[in-house]
């Protein structure tokens, strides 16, 4: 049976095309504002509501604080076209790890992996689910800071073949160190800048590899020790004016921030993958979505 799939958003245009492109694969019904979806959810159910976030009257955010109050365990998202940066408090208040971005060109295959992703979670995992499946992807298994930097190195290589070399590669090499140490010493308990050799049932794997569009890159470690809250509190830190000097979370923001894509997929106490993608086409990286998946 398809899954049901309500859209809210004031804008008729949006919700045709939302509609028409998610018919494809689900059963789709739309509202315009937060009072008719809460309306039509108290008549008939639905798998998953995707709200915009500006809309007169009730915004995105108290449509879907109200939905969960009503409808407990209710799968949600918020869908806009500002800049996301602005609502990570909000998000982080109100327990929201899923923003989808309304950038020109929309990204339509993107909007079927998250919303896949919230529906069923068999995408969430993997670098092979953010790229194209004639990708070619390097895997390794880093145990040492050593191996860090071979590993960077051959990344870097990879990236010197796409289009991204001239004004990326720089920024790639630095928060891919940020992302691997982070993993390779805080997952498991290590002080930073200590020579680490990890044990046999500690691994951090990394894996990258490019498509025709886009680079990208994943670590994972087995510990499962990061959360969303640690997340959004880091992000949300390092954009204030307190927290801009502090290293902590400093990897999380400087990832964030240069990508078109960051995607953090969490299975408490287990693991935690972090997905970097970069587009050679310009323009992606203008407003960036939040995605923080949690199994």
């Amino acid at each position: 049976m398809q899954a049901r799939i309500l859209i809210v958003d004031d804008d008729p245009t949006i919700r045709a095309m939302l509609r028409e492109w998610l018919s494809e694969q689900y059963q789709v019904a739309t509202a315009s504002s937060g009072a008719e979806a809460l309306s039509m959810l108290d008549k008939e159910s639905f798998d998953l509501v995707l709200s915009d976030i500006n809309m007169p009257g009730m915004n995105g955010f108290e449509t879907l604080k109200q939905i969960r109050a009503r409808h407990v365990g209710m799968k949600t998202a918020l869908i806009t076209d500002y800049n996301v940066d602005s609502y990570i408090k909000l998000a982080l208040d109100q327990d929201i790890t899923n923003i989808i971005v309304k950038n020109a060109p929309f990204q339509v295959d993107e909007l079927f992996r998250t919303v896949d992703n919230l529906l069923t979670a068999r995408r969430v995992f993997g670098l092979e689910n953010y790229v194209e499946s004639n990708a070619k992807l390097q895997i390794f298994r880093v145990r040492s800071t050593d191996e860090i930097e071979h590993v960077r190195e051959l990344l870097i290589a990879v990236v010197e073949s796409t289009g991204l070399f001239e004004t990326r590669a720089h920024t790639l090499r630095m928060i891919f160190e940020e992302i691997a140490s982070n993993a390779l010493y805080h997952a498991y308990g290590y002080k930073k800048f200590e020579r680490v050799i990890l044990r046999d049932d500690q691994i951090v794997e990394v894996r990258f590899g490019k498509d025709d569009k886009k680079f990208g890159f994943s670590v994972t470690d087995h510990s499962g020790r990061l959360t969303k809250e640690i997340v959004l509190r880091k992000i949300l830190r390092a954009m204030s004016q307190d927290g801009i000097l502090d290293t902590d979370g400093r990897g999380l923001f400087l990832t964030r921030s240069f990508s078109d894509r960051f995607i953090i997929n969490i299975k408490p106490q287990q693991k935690t993958e972090i997905v970097v993608l970069n587009y050679y086409r310009s323009g992606e990286e203008n407003n960036k979505p939040l995605y923080i998946n949690v199994v």
